[in-house]
């Protein structure tokens, strides 16, 4: 009687962690190069499906870097036609994308907008 309840036990409580495999999930800013005062940039959603790697995107969009965030940034913007130089660090990075968006609307876009300041919006979901 106790084996068959433990072995239900551990049916029960570890089946279900074996089968929902979640990855560390982000929104992160990556930058243009400068032209100026006016700095470019995009938000891209980045994960880790293991510790050394991290990727951004789905299916035929998807990309993985094992070297940095920054190449992360450029292999994102390789892929899906814009030219970026690198992480914004400098912003952090953020739990949903609308804090992303509101992030980079801010820094790249906002006051220095009439300089030539944009925001891409999000370049990789």
């Amino acid at each position: 009687m106790i084996k068959h309840t433990i072995k239900l036990l551990m049916v029960t409580f570890l089946l279900p962690l074996s089968i929902s495999i979640a990855y560390a999930e982000t929104y992160l800013v990556c930058k243009a190069p400068k032209t100026g005062m006016a700095g470019k940039g995009g938000c891209i959603h980045a994960y880790n499906p293991s510790p050394e790697q991290v990727c951004s995107g789905e299916g035929d969009k998807k990309v993985c870097s094992t070297a940095s965030l920054e190449d992360l940034c450029i292999k994102v913007g390789e892929k899906n036609g814009v030219t970026l130089n690198g992480f914004s660090s400098g912003l952090g990075t953020f739990k949903t994308a609308q804090l992303c968006l509101q992030s980079c609307n801010k820094h790249y876009g906002g006051k220095f907008k009439r300089f030539g300041g944009e925001c891409f919006g999000m370049i990789s979901k």
